[in-house]
């Protein structure tokens, strides 16, 4: 399998340099939404943490307020969508540092391997 795999690659290096080269750029692509996806998820972690605090400041001032349920929601959330910005980040940097593993990786997916 893998001398097989090398030999579609050297063939798409070599013999069809345009579909080679528009694989790397979608690798790019993928790499540059990873990040956008990033931002936003970060975006809405810091939002999540700005509530959250706002929501404990409410408990303290008010025992019966609802924003303590809402507090740990957002709290819990803030987590979840902090973990996830921080893995977009890590995975735009992967395909970034070794776009051709990815393009290879693509062929393979499409192959259905």
């Amino acid at each position: 399998m893998d001398e097989i795999l090398m030999e579609l690659v050297e063939f798409l290096k070599n013999a069809s340099p345009v579909v080679w080269s528009a694989l790397i750029r979608q690798v790019y692509v993928e790499a540059f939404s990873k990040i956008a996806w990033g931002i936003g998820l970060a975006a809405l972690c810091y939002i999540s943490v700005k509530t959250t605090k706002y929501a404990y400041n409410k408990t303290k001032d008010d025992s019966y307020s609802m924003w303590e349920l809402g507090g740990i929601f957002l709290a819990i959330l803030s987590v979840v969508v902090g973990i996830w910005s921080f893995e977009n980040f890590v995975e735009a940097v992967k395909w970034f540092a070794n776009p051709d593993f990815y393009a290879i990786r693509f062929i393979l997916q499409q192959l259905g391997g």
